[in-house]
């Protein structure tokens, strides 16, 4: 609720994309700063890569696809 968001939000500093990441499963603040790097400060490839190493111990992989308007190869 309520309480859980602004505690994760004090948590992480004030930094919004970094609370979200750690309500959708971040390990650690560090954790999701670094997710949110790899992710070149996207939020939504971001949470992707936390909800695709959910139950799994391997590295996080970031899959984004092309922004609108963009082909892929």
């Amino acid at each position: 609720g309520t309480d859980e968001a602004a505690r994760l939000l004090e948590k992480s500093g004030g930094a919004v994309k970094t609370a979200i990441l750690l309500a959708a499963g971040a390990d650690s603040t560090d954790a999701a700063q670094k997710i949110l790097e790899e992710a070149g400060q996207k939020l939504r490839p971001a949470l992707s890569a936390i909800e695709g190493s959910k139950g799994s111990k391997a590295s996080v992989l970031i899959k984004t696809e092309p922004e609108k308007g963009q082909q892929g190869d």
